[in-house]
């Protein structure tokens, strides 16, 4: 992968107002789109399937809109977040 060049910065997590709601409300989505597919398959098993296309969709669509990033540089990370290959984690994973 290609490094990314020192001052490109355009990146950079900076802190906003809104913030915190926003991601509740990211939250929120996340919670009952699960909430709704567990109950879905809970009364009808049979439709799993389908409930593994849609999910997989919205996934494959919301990653879509990702900014793409060469390699994380530390600046990139909100705090207490480091650089994890491409992105930023609150802690790296081993593979």
């Amino acid at each position: 992968m290609a490094k990314r060049k020192k001052g490109d910065r355009m990146n950079k997590w900076e802190p906003r107002s809104n913030d915190a709601i926003n991601l509740a409300t990211i939250r929120w989505f996340a919670l009952m789109m699960e909430a709704k597919a567990i109950e879905i398959y809970g009364t009808n098993p049979l439709v799993y399937p389908k409930i593994q296309e849609v999910l997989g969709k919205c996934l494959s669509e919301v990653a879509e809109i990702s900014p793409k990033k060469d390699i994380a540089d530390p600046g990139d990370c909100p705090p207490g977040w480091v650089p994890c290959g491409e992105d930023c984690a609150p802690r790296c994973m081993e593979d």
